[in-house]
């Protein structure tokens, strides 16, 4: 149905055709086949049904064609929005509320959260080990640039630490952010978000009165094997001041308490008070409170309108209530309200009708900018089902940001409100459903008929993908009246990721292609082979899966990178991929991991060369080791050891006349065999270049 085909591609004309000539099959009778003829013009009637029949039948709508793809699994990407750790760079304390939009060149950001931002950081940096403190403070400075630091030594010792002294007190109340930048290695294969870290086990720890005192910690760096945000969550701890490092202060420390390392971790630089910036701007925030007589609200001075509805109790419906000053001809809903400079929003339910409940969710603000007070009102519900409603917005929506509140009348004439989000259905059963990257919601279920309106309280747009910005940017705030916040900004030491902009049918169509692509469960050599080269977290460099189909069994022989020259597995390694192949494999299939075995290849030759080539032997090392090495090239297990190969390598060097002798034996006996002047290793081998003997003869040229 992905790829329909037309079953039926005749015109009407053909197929009128081949209905009237099929008329003396059935009867002999009926012989005036003229447009005139009442029955021909049945005819033709029938021949157009069946025309129209058969065009429905071979046309897959978008819809349609999304609905099969999500019975297997495959949905559209919603819009989401980019989410970027800045360091916080001012002289003094600024609060910060939630939606404070900033400004990177022209894209828009916002604090997630109401935040306290303190103008605190590190002060140095020490590497500390048996042998005491190492400084590395350079790592502060993102634009020195002064290398990779290996943070736990090299090689790696259990017990090193990072220590970090700090300039200022940190609040840990809240948490705090870090963000690591290392020395990654593209060939790492991601780590699953909730992975337990497979290499190490590092503790940190904050410096209090009673010494050192473990932190909850969620790191992404997986023990500074990739660059990521390190999040120490809020605790009851008070920090004291450290005085054991050349420098004292407030203190945090990242001590290595077990490892497998299978790369010395290695860190480029180190950044601290970071806030999380989201790339969004909201357009309608829907404040949701605990009710009463009295509230003051911070609202943010970008959204000048606002709206207020109240319930009695939960079980009650929601009312809009009006500005005393703006009082409806009814009367029935009032508030007074000072709105003051600096953005709070203090009102007070003191006039006539009946204020709200003092419970939670008995009130709801609703704050608007001006153009989305121009387009929140989406229309009435018509009362048919795949009722579409546009929304005259620039970017796309974030689906999970999104509510429109329902504006229906009672029996008694009263308005009532009630909120709804798109996929959950209201009091009354009616159901909406964001489109997609086209701004559109589409009523799946009216339900209430007619007598109902839809209004936008809480909407946000975003770039997507395009939030993922590069590191290093600059992030101002929107300058208002009355703000004192114009010498705080953030800068980003890492890009932003997370932004994803909702993908069309042929993305859509792509992934499902894809994704059927990709073994799941293992039943080839190849199957094997893919699943093993992308564990999560893991560096795998070559895998080689050897069936035996009269044991039942497959041999799975691995070369994970490395820094030592010939790696084998690990027992961390061989963990990972075991419980790794033992979701995949099939129930009566048994497979196996065995560690590579790395052959060595002696070469002996005789080689006549051009008198003036005073870096022949060099050449001919260099070409020789290129040629055999099988280790780091790609070459695959099991790869023969061509004389031919070898002997064209030598001779097609611009310094060798002729090759009088050349001979090539395997360094170590039983894992290869001979064929010929060919060597034809084991399956589970790798040829390397072993002991290279090379006779150099001098012969001037004609």
């Amino acid at each position: 149905m992905l790829e329909s085909i037309n079953l039926n591609d005749k015109t009407y004309a053909e197929m009128l055709e081949d209905a009237i000539s099929d008329i003396p099959l059935y009867g002999s009778e009926w012989n005036n086949f003229n447009l005139s003829d009442p029955g021909i013009t049945i005819l033709q009637n029938l021949t157009a049904f069946n025309y129209l029949q058969q065009l429905a039948v071979n046309t897959v709508t978008d819809a349609i064609k999304f609905k099969l793809l999500a019975l297997l699994g495959f949905t559209p990407r919603k819009a989401q929005a980019a989410e970027v750790f800045a360091e916080f760079v001012g002289k003094k304390e600024v609060e910060l509320h939630k939606y404070r939009k900033f400004l990177s060149q022209d894209t828009v950001f916002e604090i997630g959260e109401d935040e306290l931002c303190r103008p605190w950081g590190l002060e140095a940096v020490y590497c500390e080990d048996m042998k005491g403190y190492s400084d590395v403070t350079g790592l502060l400075d993102r634009s020195l640039n002064i290398g990779a630091i290996a943070v736990f030594g090299t090689p790696v010792r259990t017990g090193a630490a990072l220590c970090l002294v700090l300039n200022g007190k940190p609040d840990m109340t809240k948490e705090l952010l870090l963000y690591a930048a290392v020395q990654d290695d593209e060939e790492r294969n991601p780590f699953e978000s909730n992975a337990n870290r497979p290499f190490a086990e590092v503790v940190w720890q904050i410096y209090t009165a009673n010494g050192w005192e473990t932190a909850d910690v969620v790191d992404g760096t997986h023990g500074f094997l990739v660059s990521g945000e390190i999040i120490l969550k809020p605790s009851t701890l008070e920090p004291a001041v450290f005085t054991g490092a050349p420098v004292s202060g407030y203190a945090l420390r990242c001590a290595l308490a077990a490892h497998e390392y299978d790369m010395t971790p290695r860190l480029r630089s180190l950044t601290a008070n970071l806030t999380r910036l989201v790339q969004r701007d909201t357009m309608a925030a829907m404040h949701i409170l605990r009710g009463g007589v009295s509230r003051a609200v911070f609202i943010d001075p970008v959204y000048p309108y606002v709206s207020v509805y109240g319930r009695e109790n939960a079980s009650s419906r929601y009312r809009a209530y009006k500005n005393a000053a703006e009082r409806a001809e009814d009367g029935a809903y009032t508030y007074t309200v000072d709105h003051t400079e600096d953005g709070i929003f203090d009102f007070r339910f003191d006039g006539e009708g009946v204020p709200p409940g003092e419970g939670e969710g008995d009130l709801i603000l609703v704050c608007c900018t001006e153009e989305m007070e121009r387009f929140r009102s989406l229309g009435a519900v018509l009362g048919y089902v795949d009722q579409e409603m546009d929304i005259e917005l620039s970017g796309d929506i974030i689906t999970d940001d999104f509510v429109i509140m329902l504006e229906t009348t009672d029996p008694d004439g009263l308005k009532s409100y009630e909120p709804v989000k798109p996929g959950e259905a209201s009091r009354d059963g009616f159901l909406y459903e964001l489109i997609t990257g086209k701004n559109k919601v589409c009523v799946r279920n009216p339900e209430i008929g007619r007598d109902c309106r839809a209004y936008i309280v809480s909407c946000a747009v975003t770039l997507g993908a395009e939030g993922n910005v590069r590191e290093e940017n600059m992030f101002e705030t929107f300058k208002t009246d009355g703000d004192d916040h114009s010498d705080a900004y953030f800068i980003n030491p890492a890009p932003g990721r997370g932004g994803v902009t909702p993908g069309s049918l042929t993305n859509l169509r792509g992934r499902f292609s894809s994704g059927m692509k990709a073994p799941w469960t293992a039943v080839t050599a190849a199957d094997y082979e893919s699943i093993v080269l992308s564990a999560p977290g893991l560096c795998i460099h070559k895998v080689k899966a050897i069936p035996n189909p009269s044991e039942n069994l497959v041999q799975i022989v691995v070369k994970p990178r490395g820094e030592n020259r010939f790696p084998n597995l690990s027992a961390s390694y061989i963990r990972r991929i075991t419980e790794l192949l033992e979701s995949r494999r099939m129930l009566t299939a048994k497979f196996v991991l065995v560690q590579p075995r790395y052959l060595p290849i002696n070469v002996r030759t005789s080689i006549f060369v051009k008198s003036r080539s005073a870096n022949a032997r060099a050449d001919i090392e260099r070409v020789i080791g290129e040629t055999l090495d099988f280790v780091s090239s790609d070459a695959d297990f099991g790869t023969p050891v061509l004389f031919d190969k070898v002997f064209d390598a030598i001779a097609d060097l611009p310094c060798v006349i002729t090759i009088t002798d050349l001979s090539l034996t395997p360094g170590s006996r039983g894992f290869s065999v001979q064929n010929g002047l060919d060597i034809i290793p084991e399956g589970r081998c790798l040829c390397y270049p072993g002991k290279i003997s090379i006779e150099i003869n001098a012969r001037a040229e004609r």
